[in-house]
């Protein structure tokens, strides 16, 4: 009977071995990296179940952001002035780029579809002032005047 309880008792600690065995990883819901002054300056979180890494400078001011929602990916951009400055994001049907001017107004976007892609450019008002569209058919430009009217197009 000894024998018997001397390999029960070799199993179940064979067993604890493997399953408290030590890991090559850690887990956790936020990581916040800090630089030699002690201060935060990118975090890597889970919020709800969607993953972000936020980068600061050494003023702790945020200046980028990767996202994975569900929807897609995205990234954004802030300048030293906390404004946007570009964001892409990509979903299923699309991929996208809008930049910004220094006064957070749109003035260049990039999509490309399923039908084909467009780019916008806007000026300082954020009116439109040329767009170039192409699809599988056929491309076409649009040129704006300042108040928004067009000037030229082809075809």
């Amino acid at each position: 009977m000894w024998l018997f309880w001397a390999v029960l008792a070799g199993l179940v600690i064979d067993r604890l071995f493997r399953v408290f065995k030590p890991r090559r990883e850690i887990r956790a819901r936020r990581f916040v990296l800090v630089d030699g002054a002690g201060e935060p300056r990118a975090a890597l979180s889970i919020t709800g179940d969607e993953p972000a890494l936020g980068l600061a400078d050494e003023n702790g001011r945020p200046h980028a952001w990767l996202v994975a929602v569900e929807e897609g990916p995205g990234l954004v951009l802030r300048d030293e002035d906390g404004k946007t400055r570009a964001i892409l994001d990509v979903d299923e049907d699309e991929a996208g780029l809008v930049l910004y001017d220094a006064n957070g107004e749109p003035r260049a976007m990039l999509d490309i579809t399923e039908d084909g892609l467009r780019l916008h450019l806007a000026d300082e008002k954020g009116k439109p002032r040329a767009w170039l569209d192409v699809d599988e058919d056929r491309a076409g430009l649009v040129l704006f005047d300042e108040n928004g009217d067009v000037t030229w197009r082809a075809p």
